[in-house]
Protein backbone atom coordinates (compact mmCIF):
# COMPACT_ATOMS: atom_id res chain seq x y z
CA UNK A 1 0.00 0.00 0.00
CA UNK A 2 2.81 2.39 0.90
CA UNK A 3 4.63 1.78 -2.40
CA UNK A 4 1.41 2.40 -4.32
CA UNK A 5 0.88 5.70 -2.49
CA UNK A 6 4.45 6.82 -3.23
CA UNK A 7 4.10 5.85 -6.91
CA UNK A 8 0.86 7.83 -7.13
CA UNK A 9 2.42 10.89 -5.49
CA UNK A 10 5.46 10.56 -7.78
CA UNK A 11 3.18 10.48 -10.81
CA UNK A 12 1.17 13.50 -9.60
CA UNK A 13 4.39 15.43 -8.90
CA UNK A 14 4.99 15.60 -12.67
CA UNK A 15 1.70 17.36 -13.44
CA UNK A 16 2.14 21.02 -14.44
CA UNK A 17 -0.34 22.77 -12.13
CA UNK A 18 -0.24 20.64 -8.99
CA UNK A 19 3.17 19.04 -9.38
CA UNK A 20 5.10 21.23 -6.94
CA UNK A 21 2.70 20.41 -4.10
CA UNK A 22 3.07 16.69 -4.66
CA UNK A 23 6.84 17.12 -5.11
CA UNK A 24 6.88 18.53 -1.57
CA UNK A 25 4.91 15.51 -0.28
CA UNK A 26 7.35 13.20 -2.03
CA UNK A 27 10.33 15.04 -0.53
CA UNK A 28 8.76 14.87 2.95
CA UNK A 29 8.39 11.11 2.62
CA UNK A 30 11.96 10.84 1.33
CA UNK A 31 13.34 12.77 4.33
CA UNK A 32 11.77 10.25 6.70
CA UNK A 33 12.81 7.23 4.65
CA UNK A 34 16.39 8.38 4.13
CA UNK A 35 16.78 9.44 7.75
CA UNK A 36 15.69 5.99 8.95
CA UNK A 37 17.94 4.31 6.38
CA UNK A 38 20.98 6.38 7.42
CA UNK A 39 20.39 5.58 11.10
CA UNK A 40 20.14 1.89 10.18
CA UNK A 41 23.32 2.26 8.08
CA UNK A 42 21.45 1.21 4.95
CA UNK A 43 23.27 3.80 2.87
CA UNK A 44 22.49 2.26 -0.54
CA UNK A 45 18.77 2.67 0.08
CA UNK A 46 19.18 6.17 1.53
CA UNK A 47 21.10 7.24 -1.58
CA UNK A 48 18.46 5.70 -3.84
CA UNK A 49 15.69 7.59 -2.04
CA UNK A 50 17.24 11.08 -2.16
CA UNK A 51 19.08 11.07 -5.49
CA UNK A 52 15.94 12.05 -7.43
CA UNK A 53 16.04 15.51 -5.78
CA UNK A 54 19.58 16.42 -6.86
CA UNK A 55 18.68 18.90 -9.61
CA UNK A 56 15.57 20.47 -8.07
CA UNK A 57 15.54 24.23 -7.64
CA UNK A 58 12.49 24.68 -5.40
CA UNK A 59 12.82 26.57 -2.13
CA UNK A 60 11.35 23.90 0.12
CA UNK A 61 12.65 22.67 3.47
CA UNK A 62 11.96 18.99 2.76
CA UNK A 63 13.56 19.11 -0.65
CA UNK A 64 16.63 20.97 0.61
CA UNK A 65 16.95 18.41 3.41
CA UNK A 66 16.97 15.61 0.81
CA UNK A 67 19.69 17.45 -1.08
CA UNK A 68 21.73 17.85 2.11
CA UNK A 69 21.44 14.09 2.82
CA UNK A 70 22.51 13.38 -0.77
CA UNK A 71 25.53 15.67 -0.45
CA UNK A 72 26.43 14.04 2.86
CA UNK A 73 26.31 10.55 1.34
CA UNK A 74 28.35 11.59 -1.70
CA UNK A 75 30.93 13.49 0.36
CA UNK A 76 31.53 10.49 2.61
CA UNK A 77 31.13 7.83 -0.08
CA UNK A 78 28.26 6.09 1.70
CA UNK A 79 25.98 4.07 -0.57
CA UNK A 80 27.80 5.38 -3.61
CA UNK A 81 31.27 6.30 -4.80
CA UNK A 82 32.82 9.27 -3.05
CA UNK A 83 32.45 12.42 -5.18
CA UNK A 84 33.42 15.54 -3.24
CA UNK A 85 33.02 18.02 -6.09
CA UNK A 86 29.50 16.79 -6.88
CA UNK A 87 28.67 16.86 -3.16
CA UNK A 88 29.82 20.49 -2.86
CA UNK A 89 27.59 21.44 -5.79
CA UNK A 90 24.64 19.73 -4.12
CA UNK A 91 25.39 21.47 -0.81
CA UNK A 92 25.37 24.81 -2.67
CA UNK A 93 22.00 23.96 -4.24
CA UNK A 94 20.61 22.82 -0.86
CA UNK A 95 21.82 26.05 0.74
CA UNK A 96 20.16 28.15 -1.96
CA UNK A 97 16.96 26.14 -1.42
CA UNK A 98 17.02 27.00 2.30
CA UNK A 99 18.79 24.13 4.11
CA UNK A 100 20.24 25.55 7.33
CA UNK A 101 22.59 22.55 7.62
CA UNK A 102 23.95 23.20 4.13
CA UNK A 103 24.32 26.92 4.85
CA UNK A 104 26.26 26.16 8.04
CA UNK A 105 28.48 23.66 6.24
CA UNK A 106 29.23 26.07 3.39
CA UNK A 107 30.15 28.79 5.90
CA UNK A 108 32.52 26.43 7.73
CA UNK A 109 34.03 25.37 4.41
CA UNK A 110 34.55 28.99 3.34
CA UNK A 111 36.29 29.80 6.65
CA UNK A 112 38.52 26.75 6.28
CA UNK A 113 39.49 27.72 2.75
CA UNK A 114 40.29 31.28 3.87
CA UNK A 115 42.57 29.96 6.59
CA UNK A 116 44.38 27.72 4.12
CA UNK A 117 42.92 24.36 5.15
CA UNK A 118 42.09 21.75 2.54
CA UNK A 119 38.36 21.83 1.72
CA UNK A 120 37.99 18.08 2.25
CA UNK A 121 39.11 18.42 5.86
CA UNK A 122 35.73 19.95 6.76
CA UNK A 123 33.17 17.16 6.97
CA UNK A 124 29.40 17.68 6.89
CA UNK A 125 27.51 16.29 9.88
CA UNK A 126 24.02 14.99 10.44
Amino acid sequence: MRKLLLRTINHLSKWPLIGSTFRTYLAAAAVGESSRAIKAENFDYAFHVVQRFEQDEIEDSYLSHCQYFLGYLLFRGLGTEKDVSRAIGIFERAASNGSSDAIDYMRQRAKALKSGKHSESIYPTL
